[in-house]
């Protein structure tokens, strides 16, 4: 028993650690444009709730069918815990220690994305001064910074899917218990 769960907890780590890992890969690779591109965020994820809901079926499956809320959780909670530090870890190493001129480059394409967006939508000029700091000092925070403040974006948002998730998920057996421990 002890050995199902620790196989379940490794497989629902490495699955959403890898598909973390690739999709920064895949974006760093096509450039600053796809790195902050909407349509690659919103299938990413999409798969990653794909595989929460694979892993809690699976949990279930080696459980007979039946299934704890807080089992199903807690499992979920220490993948996604373990998906973001492994996915913060990668992304900084790539972009802070392989290649730290891409992350200047991203800055520069978003500042001026943004300039245009605020342009077209015809705001004053001292609005959009006012706007076009506050990404700079944003941009201007030292790294850990941000990454910490993602971190912890991360875990909150993952968090709340997988209190979902694990709420869809639970089954109890006629007698209300589960057979988990």
């Amino acid at each position: 028993m002890k050995q199902t769960k620790t196989n379940q907890l490794k497989n629902g780590i490495l699955y959403l650690s890898a598909v973390q890992v690739v999709f920064l890969l895949f974006a760093y690779i096509m450039g600053p444009e796809m790195f902050g591109s909407f349509f690659l965020m919103l299938v990413k994820i999409l798969v990653i709730i794909g595989l929460l809901c694979y892993v809690s079926i699976e949990a279930k499956k080696q459980k007979g069918g039946f299934i704890r809320y807080g089992a199903l959780f807690k499992q979920l909670f220490v993948s996604i815990l373990f998906m973001c530090l492994i996915a913060d870890v990668v992304g900084t190493l790539l972009l802070q220690v392989i290649d730290p001129g891409f992350m200047e480059a991203l800055k520069e394409m978003q500042i001026n994305e943004m300039a245009t967006r605020f342009e077209n939508a015809n705001m004053p000029q001292e609005q959009i001064d006012d706007s076009m700091q506050k990404v700079q000092e944003q941009w201007d925070k030292p790294w850990y910074i941000n990454t910490l403040f993602a971190f912890g974006g991360g875990i909150v948002g993952w968090t709340i899917v997988s209190l979902i998730i694990a709420a869809i998920f639970q089954k109890k057996n006629e007698f209300g218990e589960s057979l988990d421990s």
